[in-house]
């Protein structure tokens, strides 16, 4: 019992500290579920969205085609998985009007999760840029960016119809991974994150130079850190 009244009282605390950042995090997931059940992308110009061309994929299944068998696919092996996955999950569900329906909530969600994801490793890099202050100024800084990103329409927009979310997590993950100076871990995401896109490979020449430099320095000391 004390050690479970310990932790609440660290929760009770993060809390405080973040109470404003754990404000916009409710709305921010609650705008984009409801956009998720309520929205159909491309409004009065065009009912576009990559997400019947997801479901198209993954029905080809049902003939006994699958990517990296029998069938081509342009993308890395962790997306045609999900897209399967998440197909064949929603063909149990009972049939309705729109038959993507089940099939676009499910992925719409599972993406939700990162696109979460990225919006807490977007404030967790906003207090790492101004660390530096106080506490309190750094915190009122750092929910400055996370405003601005609740507030724009576009990841909304690519949230219902495109994958983007998903491998973005793991490209901004290794970002702050690599700014925490931990490059093996980062280079660990990375790798996943190319395992859905190859965006994150961009940040190999940064972990490269971070642990040459950590190298170079040990090297000065006699293997010692500095």
């Amino acid at each position: 019992m004390p050690f479970a009244s310990q932790h609440l009282d660290k929760l009770q605390t993060l809390y405080r500290r973040h109470a404003d950042f754990v404000l916009l995090l409710i709305l921010f997931v609650t705008f984009r579920v409801l956009a998720l059940v309520a929205y159909r992308p491309g409004g009065l110009v065009l009912d576009f969205s990559d997400f019947y061309w997801y479901r198209g994929f993954a029905e080809l299944t049902h003939q006994g085609y699958y990517p990296y068998d029998n069938l081509w696919t342009t993308y890395p092996p962790l997306f045609p998985l999900v897209m399967i996955a998440i197909y064949q999950i929603s063909a149990l569900l009972p049939p309705w009007e729109h038959a993507n329906l089940w099939f676009t909530l499910l992925l719409g969600g599972f993406f939700l999760l990162f696109e979460i994801g990225n919006f807490i490793l977007l404030y967790l890099l906003a207090l790492k840029l101004y660390g530096a202050k106080s506490s309190e100024v750094a915190i009122q800084q750092a929910i400055r960016p996370c405003w601005i990103y609740t507030a724009l329409f576009v990841p909304v927009y690519t949230l219902t119809g495109w994958f983007e979310s998903y491998p973005l997590f793991f490209f901004v993950l290794s970002l702050y991974l690599l700014l925490e100076n931990r490059p093996y871990l980062s280079a660990m995401f990375t790798g996943i994150g190319f395992m859905i896109k190859l965006i994150p490979l961009l940040l190999l020449p940064v972990g490269v130079q971070l642990v040459s430099q950590v190298k170079y320095r040990l090297s000065l000391v006699g293997g010692k850190p500095t």
